[in-house]
């Protein structure tokens, strides 16, 4: 048995959620998955992509407390595959399920976006544990910066979410959570509008080609990842050698659609080749390997071409690591002539029907083709043949080797979840006064008997379908949820056609995040620790040396995590927490022209305004702390009205200015001016209610102060 070498290409995946260098503020995310553990998206992509510092593991409530505040700035969401999406997530961000009739959302693509970048990363990789540390997948990022924009590959990346994102059932009135994920590709294209574009290279050419069926709400027609290649690639020529690596195939026919598809797009009057890498059921250096692919390939392709080969996928890694091959790739040549390149697909797609989108079966897919012409790229073209792995080429095949795809070898194919009924469309939560758990319908795709549970079941809520016909068959069913907590999932249990009771899950989405209560732990923070990390010239540094002496309060003193707190906390590094600095004129001058530098910082979005202004660490609530004080406080309520009319003076006397990739100042006054006007009438109000407690002559220069804020 001969053995083919390529070099390895070991890509640190959950390295390019991390920002480059000098990214700004993060904006947002959106990415896509079939099988999905929120746990590995949230503590190791999110927690790079906003900068978080602290160990969820080990920092708890720091790691808490800074998620809360960096997704109450950015957004953040993951399209998920129906039959997986049940799962539990933080509702500071969004599940969405996608439902692809008769398929499944198989795309792995991010797009991550800061102030000055944004990344597009297409994968063969879930967004699972396996999928970033045990499989080999095939991964790659292509970024974009003001002064350089990859355009086509951003603009097809945002039209392939914003048709993915047309495919999660909705309700009658709508979605929350599909509303937020337009806004922020809607966000992303308007961020990036006045960036400069790349020069065109004519010898390297890179887009985006997908997989998908045809778009009802719209009319776009279903797109074919192999189709796409086929045709950009055929513009220099059709190709006369490919190779492709899977680890599953269709089974079930003697002739393999997708092997035929791709054999009749090959040149014609040249020497025709087609190179499978498939996985082996037996250990590498078999004599008579026995391959885990349908012998359709072989007999299919025999009568298409003139040389096929079959080559086994490694079963671990370059340092001899176990890991189950995973990635999808498509390799395309014509040799040196006028029109001759090299081409290479890599994304979500198997080498199946639904994964290439043909004889009218379709996933959701989407792949990174680049295009080399030959010539004077010989580097480039190596850079190519070095996403292959080496490989062992099948000496002496026969029929009887192929034994076609084994499901246990497959990821994805051992994934057993139930898709619930389409009659069950959605689950929110409102929050606010009145927090209610909102259920959609669609009656007509209801089974017979059914019964919904929210989780935890110590907070649970039931609702039967005896009950929901009860009550009207309500297509929008809403139901009082008086606990504490919100609920993390809905669980669904129904009576099957074949008359077995079954389950399965939906997440639930918060309809407005930004009405989600602050994590409890922050009830005990005073105005004067909120001030302070509100100056801090690193609040999210603040944030984390509040809640480590909160830890060594509550639990003891923990000298290692002591030591990793930083030393750049400005004004946070000169005077203690501990301290009523608000007493010394000094000290509180120092804070407050700090904090007021920091509310004049240009801001890139609204969201990210609102959230400065009314996240739980925010100005508001620091305006209802100093209040609260002055009306509680036992003996010193003239100090402390005099703290909230100096803090009242400092937001009158913010003076936005912006710059060119932020806000401009009538987007932020906008915005301000309102939020000013109520909090001052609200904090009057409680004022007034108390004027036993206040002076005449306080209480009248409190009075010009409000009235100049409501001008």
């Amino acid at each position: 048995m001969a053995k083919r070498k390529k070099a390895d290409s070991a890509v640190a995946m959950l390295e390019l959620w991390r920002p480059p260098a000098d990214a700004g503020e993060a904006i947002g995310c959106l990415a896509t998955t079939f099988t999905f553990q929120p746990s590995l998206f949230e503590e190791q992509c999110l927690a790079r992509f906003l900068q978080i510092d602290s160990d969820p593991q080990r920092e708890e409530l720091a790691y808490l407390l800074e998620r809360e505040a960096n997704l109450g700035r950015a957004y953040a969401g993951v399209l998920v595959d129906r039959t997986q999406s049940g799962v539990e997530h933080s509702m500071r961000w969004d599940v969405l399920p996608v439902r692809i009739p008769n398929g499944k959302q198989h795309a792995k693509l991010s797009l991550l976006a800061w102030d000055t970048c944004v990344r597009v990363i297409v994968s063969s990789a879930n967004l699972t544990a396996q999928g970033y540390r045990s499989n080999q997948e095939v991964t790659l990022s292509v970024d974009s910066f003001p002064n350089c924009i990859a355009r086509s590959i951003v603009r097809e990346a945002i039209r392939f979410l914003q048709s993915l994102n047309d495919f999660v059932p909705s309700g009658d009135d709508g979605s929350p959570q599909k509303e937020r994920a337009l806004a922020f590709l809607n966000q992303v294209t308007s961020h990036t509008a006045d960036w400069k574009s790349l020069p065109s290279d004519p010898m390297v050419r890179q887009t985006l080609v997908a997989t998908l069926p045809r778009n009802i709400r719209t009319g776009e027609a279903s797109r074919s990842s192999l189709a796409e290649t086929l045709q950009d690639c055929s513009k220099a020529g059709a190709p006369e050698e490919i190779w492709t690596a899977s680890p599953f195939f269709d089974v079930g026919s003697e002739n393999d659609a997708t092997t035929e598809a791709l054999c009749k797009a090959m040149a014609r009057g040249r020497t025709r080749s087609i190179y499978f890498a498939v996985p082996s059921l037996d250990p590498l250096g078999s004599e008579s390997p026995r391959l885990a692919a349908p012998k359709s390939l072989l007999h299919t392709s025999k009568k298409f071409v003139d040389r096929v080969e079959f080559e086994i996928l490694p079963h671990a890694d370059v340092e001899g690591h176990e890991r189950p091959w995973h990635a999808k790739m498509l390799a395309l040549r014509r040799n040196n002539d006028a029109g001759g390149y090299s081409a290479l697909m890599i994304g979500s797609s198997n080498f199946t029907k639904a994964g290439m989108g043909i004889k009218g079966v379709s996933n959701a897919e989407l792949n990174l083709l680049t295009i080399v012409k030959l010539g004077d790229n010989s580097k480039l073209v190596r850079q190519l043949d070095q996403v292959w792995p080496e490989m062992e080429v099948v000496d002496n095949l026969s029929e009887d080797l192929l034994q076609g795809p084994v499901s246990e070898l497959e990821e994805e194919e051992r994934s057993e979840a139930s898709s619930v009924p389409l009659g069950f469309v959605s689950a929110s939560f409102h929050t606010g006064d009145c927090s209610k758990l909102i259920i959609e319908f669609n009656a007509a795709s209801l089974p017979a008997e059914w019964i919904c549970l929210s989780l935890p079941e110590k907070d649970s809520f039931t609702l039967t379908n005896d009950e929901w016909q009860t009550s009207g068959c309500e297509a929008r069913f809403e139901a009082i949820w008086r606990h504490s907590s919100p609920p993390i999932r809905l669980l669904v249990r129904w009576v099957s056609s074949e008359g077995a009771w079954t389950e399965g899950f939906l997440p639930i989405n918060v309809d407005n995040p930004s009405d989600l209560p602050a994590p409890t732990e922050i009830e005990s923070m005073s105005s004067d620790e909120i001030l302070m990390i509100l100056a801090a010239s690193d609040p999210g540094a603040a944030l984390r040396v509040w809640a480590a002496g909160k830890v060594m309060v509550d639990s003891g003193f923990d000298e290692e995590l002591d030591s990793a707190n930083p030393v750049d906390l400005d004004p946070l590094r000169n005077y203690s927490l501990a301290n009523t600095f608000l007493r010394r004129i000094r000290t509180r001058a120092q804070v407050f022209a700090r904090l007021k530098y920091n509310l004049e910082r240009p801001v890139r979005t609204q969201r990210a305004l609102l959230w400065r202004l009314e996240g739980f660490i925010g100005v508001k609530v620091l305006a209802e702390r100093l209040c609260n004080e002055a009306i509680n406080s036992a003996g010193n309520s003239q100090e402390a009205l005099l703290s909230l009319i100096d803090f009242t003076i400092l937001l009158r006397e913010v003076n936005y200015v912006g710059d060119d990739a932020s806000l401009n100042a009538d987007q932020f006054n906008e915005v301000y001016l309102p939020f000013l006007q109520t909090l001052v009438n609200n904090l009057n109000q409680s004022i007034r209610s108390h004027t036993s407690k206040f002076g005449k002559e306080l209480l009248a220069f409190w009075g010009r102060i409000v009235r100049q804020c409501q001008q």
